[in-house]
């Protein structure tokens, strides 16, 4: 079975707007002299995220390749280390993903590099190992002194929440050593890609929320949860505890063509898609001499190409025989999987085709 999508258009804020909001002049330039053009939900965001009278949670449900991540790092592009974020990602590679992200960002907007940590458990780790610090608490603390953006997973802050990283006792720390100043410090709280939130992550990030916003009283603290497809569970409980909400849903279209490019951005190529029976190695095997070694020497330079499978010992063997028949081409094949090291999975995303 074959299908053809169309390719996908979103939204263009209208130009004065962006003015209104003090955006325009700090958007970057392209090489034609034009400015950057925002889509309608980064506005919406942007708004909703800085009116001294917004909302304390706010959802941004645009689509995937809308600049939904774009859209929440607007107030600290405009603002600066005088709005801290803190950012959650549901997996380790999202937070990778969005720390080189972030930096391609702000050099587009010609900013000074933020100071900003992609942090998870082992780095945590890192740290005591230097042996600067005698407890995780200790080296959490140095993160949160010393970052103008971190970039980490649900589980830390839940952790914080939970005061795992207090010593107790007599001679213990006080209850809220780490979660005071975490949330005095940070302007922003995200959380990204919500929907991959299991319940018990759900129940944990709403418990957060009713104790920053019971603990901030009078100054303003918003959440953004970014999703293209959320999950119910979370506006509903939000309902139950009664916490003001704004959805910014990103409004596009498909279409063969662009009617108007002053009003719509293409975000999405068309694509054909092919549906095939039986095993992915049982594909490979069949087609590898009609599909995939002509695709990349007809669209040298620049051809890419990944094949997502369900395990990492499945990856390991397709990529160790794929390099194989592909090297004398000059087709470079890596693996990327959860046994792959730091270093090798950064490196990989350079070759040409991606197991």
């Amino acid at each position: 079975m074959k299908i053809r999508t169309l390719p996908v258009y979103s939204k263009l804020a209208d130009e004065s707007e962006v003015r209104d909001l003090g955006l325009w002049d700090r958007l970057p330039v392209n090489s034609d002299g034009s400015r950057w053009r925002l889509s309608q939900h980064q506005v919406d965001t942007y708004r909703a995220l800085t009116a001294s009278d917004g909302p304390d949670v706010v959802f941004n449900t645009a689509m995937t390749g809308d600049g939904k991540s774009l859209a929440g790092q607007l107030p600290a592009l405009m603002k600066g280390p005088f709005h801290p974020l803190f950012a959650m990602y549901p997996t380790n590679e999202l937070i990778r993903d969005q720390q080189r992200q972030v930096q391609s960002v702000w050099n587009r907007w010609r900013l000074p590099q933020p100071i900003a940590l992609s942090l998870d458990s082992a780095e945590l780790d890192r740290r005591l190992e230097s042996g600067d610090y005698d407890q995780r608490g200790d080296a959490l603390m140095g993160v949160l002194r010393n970052q103008d953006i971190v970039l980490t997973n649900p589980d830390i802050l839940h952790y914080v929440m939970q005061m795992f990283y207090v010593r107790t006792g007599k001679k213990g720390d006080a209850p809220d050593k780490i979660f005071a100043p975490l949330v005095q410090k940070f302007e922003q709280f995200t959380f990204d890609e919500f929907h991959i939130f299991e319940i018990p992550q759900v129940i944990s990030v709403i418990n957060a929320l009713l104790l920053i916003l019971e603990t901030t009283q009078g100054q303003r603290k918003p959440f953004l949860f970014q999703s293209a497809t959320p999950n119910p569970l979370m506006l509903e409980y939000l309902g139950r505890a009664g916490i003001g909400v704004k959805l910014v849903e990103g409004s596009s279209i498909h279409a063969v063509q662009n009617s108007d490019s002053q009003q719509w951005r293409q975000i999405l190529q068309g694509c054909n898609i092919t549906f095939s029976a039986g095993t992915v190695e049982a594909w490979l095997d069949a087609h590898l001499q009609d599909v995939l070694i002509p695709f990349f020497l007809n669209n040298r330079p620049g051809a890419k190409g990944a094949i997502i499978v369900n395990g990492a010992a499945q990856a390991k063997r397709i990529a160790a025989h794929l390099k194989q028949v592909l090297a004398p081409l000059d087709i470079r094949v890596e693996e990327n999987t959860g046994l792959t090291s730091r270093t090798r999975r950064a490196d990989s995303y350079q070759c040409d085709l991606l197991v």
